[in-house]
């Protein structure tokens, strides 16, 4: 019971707090220079590639089939298949469809 309690908090804790994004090592280690002791509430990652084709599709329906053995995947790919799973819809793009 109190490790689920612990992970609710866990959860609460991650989504209460917007984190920063960095498109760089250097904009990490500039904003760190900047800001030299980080809080307790402070939560960075590094924004990757997103790729505009749909390649990642195809790649995904040979992962979910079996028809193949291995699948490479580019950081772009993985993040458009993120990108087209949990980001909503644009105006324009519901618009279309």
């Amino acid at each position: 019971m109190l490790a689920l309690v612990g992970a609710l908090l866990g959860v609460l804790y991650l989504a209460s707090v917007p984190p920063t994004s960095f498109k760089s090592v250097a904009d990490l280690n500039a904003y760190l220079e900047k800001t030299p002791e980080l809080q307790l509430l402070d939560r960075s990652y590094f924004k990757g590639p997103v790729s505009s084709s749909r390649s990642w599709e195809q790649k995904r329906e040979a992962l979910l089939n079996g028809s193949a053995t291995t699948v490479e995947l580019t950081a772009g790919e993985i993040n458009a298949w993120m990108s087209a799973k949990f980001r909503k819809p644009s105006a324009a793009a519901a618009a279309e469809g």
